[in-house]
């Protein structure tokens, strides 16, 4: 059988951490799913959001590494508690994860009710588009949509926030 090395996993963060300036956090789906209460199974074929609402640049993309045990963790998602790498970190293959953060407020695009969210890379605003929020209209191209989430409706008031922070890996499959 075919293992792929950690080393590898840390060098394809690596090379997503040097992309940060192209890496957006997209919400969509505003409309109702067939059964509010169970969302659908995301589909590892999607390449795209059901009814993109915004794009919003990163704020944060770094690698970063599992806690050991006993260790406290800088990063919380989920259950799971992450170590953010230093410099001297970026080529130790325990950092083979991406970190990205982005807080999106209702100054952003105003009251909005999502149930997508998506990591994409390589994201092209429109040219002349500088802004860090993006409407779909402001973007040419959407790059590479690396992972997509299904939820119950989110909502963000015209005064709240959501601050979405995204664990990426890479778990290849070999048959």
């Amino acid at each position: 059988m075919t293992q792929v090395t950690i080393i590898a996993q840390n060098y394809m963060a690596r090379l997503l951490v040097q992309k940060a300036n192209s890496i957006y956090v997209g919400l969509g789906k505003s409309s109702a799913w067939s059964d509010e209460n169970t969302p659908p199974a995301e589909s590892n074929t999607a390449v795209a959001l059901d009814e993109p609402i915004l794009y919003k640049k990163v704020t944060t993309a770094e690698l970063c590494r599992l806690t050991n045990v006993g260790e406290t963790g800088g990063v919380i998602v989920g259950t799971d508690s992450y170590v953010v790498a230093t410099t001297a970190d970026m080529n130790n293959p325990d950092y083979r994860y991406l970190y990205c953060e982005v807080n999106i407020s209702g100054a952003d695009a105003g009251a909005i009710s999502y149930r997508e969210i998506g990591l994409f890379s390589d994201l092209t605003p429109n040219s002349g588009v500088t802004k860090t929020t993006l409407l779909p209209a402001d973007v040419s191209s959407t790059g590479t949509l690396l992972t997509i989430s299904n939820y119950k409706v989110q909502n963000i008031t015209d005064t709240g926030s959501v601050t979405v922070g995204i664990i990426y890996s890479f778990k290849p499959i070999v048959s």
